[in-house]
């Protein structure tokens, strides 16, 4: 009964909004101490040879939080699992500490959202990004073995090299392959974009204007560069002879400018006949 009250809370929020997290956290330790596995008691008039051992069934309780935790608003953790001290324990070690951070990072993200349906502040969050730290620092531990290996015997890394593919729409873009989860023939947006090895007939219409609209773009951003170098050079004629040195230098900070600020954000000011970059 406390099992399903929980459930109505989580299916109908609105109409359960006014039962606080400690009634909800209640229901969850009376659950936990009903689904533990308790054993029969013996009885010593019972026949040995009748007696069953019962089997041990799964108890879902485990991916949420001690009772200890419940009222806690700071818990005492560690530190995350550094690269150092991983790369001195066997593949046999990684593949079992891998499984209980996994758990443990189950554990937090059911109580993270539990906490967040009650509206309640979730204690020690930081927890979270440790655990995903300690994730990630055994992948790279793994990944160093796996090159190591491969280089030895086959004098290769065995990684997937990256690169550039036609897209869908006669784009050349840069393509890394990587593990997924979702595979290739049901990933839409994969299907969409690089489904197809060959561009249809129609995109040889818009590459066209594509690169028309790149090259009138550079074009301007070169007449608008020229026009500040003359400016300079007018300023600064002692800069006339390395009128090609000074045009670089203007190319690559108006470039790096362009990547470096986000477009929403890029509003280059126009500067005045008085004015250079090097004022």
């Amino acid at each position: 009964m406390n099992l399903l009250k929980i459930i109505h809370c989580t299916i109908n929020p609105q109409k359960y909004s006014f039962i606080p997290v400690r009634i909800c956290l209640g229901y969850m330790r009376q659950i936990r101490l009903q689904t533990t596995d308790i054993p029969p008691k013996e009885n010593s008039s019972d026949d040995v040879s009748t007696k069953v051992k019962p089997t041990k069934q799964s108890n879902l309780m485990e991916f949420f939080d001690t009772t200890e935790n419940l009222y806690e608003s700071k818990i005492i953790h560690g530190r995350w699992w550094y690269i150092d001290e991983l790369r001195l324990k066997s593949n046999e070690d990684l593949h079992k500490l891998w499984y209980v951070l996994l758990k443990e990072r189950n554990r937090l993200l059911t109580m993270e959202e539990e906490y967040r349906h009650q509206h309640e502040l979730f204690p020690s969050p930081e927890r979270i990004d440790k655990v995903e730290e300690s994730m990630r620092n055994i992948l790279s531990v793994v990944r160093e073995r796996d090159m190591a290996y491969n280089l030895l015997e086959t004098g290769k890394t065995g990684e997937q090299t990256p690169q550039i593919r036609e897209t869908s729409f006669g784009l050349l873009r840069y393509y890394k392959p990587k593990e997924r989860i979702v595979p290739f023939y049901k990933n839409r947006y994969y299907q969409l974009l690089w489904g197809k090895r060959k561009a249809e007939a129609w995109t040889s219409i818009f590459k066209r204007r594509y690169n028309e609209f790149q090259e009138h773009q550079e074009h301007q951003e070169t007449n608008r560069i020229r026009k500040i170098v003359a400016n300079v050079i007018q300023k600064y004629p002692h800069l006339r002879n390395e009128e090609g040195r000074v045009m670089e230098d203007y190319k690559q900070r108006y470039d790096f400018e362009h990547y470096s600020i986000p477009k929403r954000l890029a509003r280059r000011p126009k500067l005045r006949a008085h004015q250079t970059v090097w004022n």
